[in-house]
């Protein structure tokens, strides 16, 4: 079962200050926890089962599958990632 986003503060002691990177969350994006970034192959607002206004500071277009993670080494704090994504990453 997924960790709700109160879950995820508490267990990786994540801070108001930190810059939190978001991979794959266009679909469903987080409420509770400040995103700093958000990289998707969509936009929130284009998601076809339920758009919604962006609510990360930054929006990133990346196809995972095809292209490198555009970030510099330790340019974010912490990373939520998507479980249909991570098997891009392994």
């Amino acid at each position: 079962m997924p960790l709700s986003d109160f879950e995820i503060i508490s267990k990786f002691k994540l801070k108001p200050t930190d810059k939190i990177l978001d991979i794959g969350g266009s679909m469903k994006q987080h409420q509770d926890i400040k995103i700093d970034t958000l990289l998707d192959i969509i936009r929130p607002e284009e998601a076809p089962y339920g758009s919604s206004k962006l609510r990360a500071k930054n929006f990133v277009r990346v196809d995972i599958t095809r292209e490198k993670l555009p970030f510099k080494n330790k340019e974010f704090d912490f990373c939520l990632i998507l479980i249909y994504a991570f098997e891009y990453f392994v």
